[in-house]
């Protein structure tokens, strides 16, 4: 046997190869992870946003329609405010419909890093060569 073949220095050379493949795949996982809270991140932040727009439209319109009520003597100041009512209120239902479109057409929660996992059980448990 000469030096470099010795069975020692080859499995150590292995577990050397195998452990940097575990390495890659962990770091590629928690790349898709993080890009997954990302995407989470800011679908979170434009529900947040619409949420907001849609209160204080609401908010707006509640005023609005008090204050209509209560100076109802004026005619030219009940028709802007009516307009104003009318116009808080378009914004507050158009706001709540970007909602609730928005919640329903984000994606799973990290759905591409567990369909990643998925896709190493698989390869794992041997069916990924019987899907080719």
């Amino acid at each position: 046997m000469t030096e470099g073949s010795s069975p020692g220095k080859g499995l150590l050379a292995s577990m050397r190869g195998f452990a940097g493949t575990l390495t890659e795949i962990a770091q590629t996982r928690l790349a898709i992870l993080a890009s997954d809270l990302e995407e989470q991140g800011a679908s979170f932040t434009r529900i947040a946003i619409y949420a907001a727009i849609g209160a204080a439209s609401l908010f707006c319109a509640l005023v609005m329609a008090i204050v209509f009520v209560i100076v109802a003597s004026g005619e030219h100041r009940l028709v802007a405010l009516a307009i104003l009512f009318a116009l808080f209120f378009a914004v507050a239902l158009w706001s709540l419909a970007m909602l609730k479109r928005h919640v329903a057409g984000r994606p799973r929660l990290l759905a591409a890093t567990l369909a990643e996992l998925e896709k190493d059980k698989s390869a794992l448990s041997g069916r990924h060569e019987a899907n080719r």
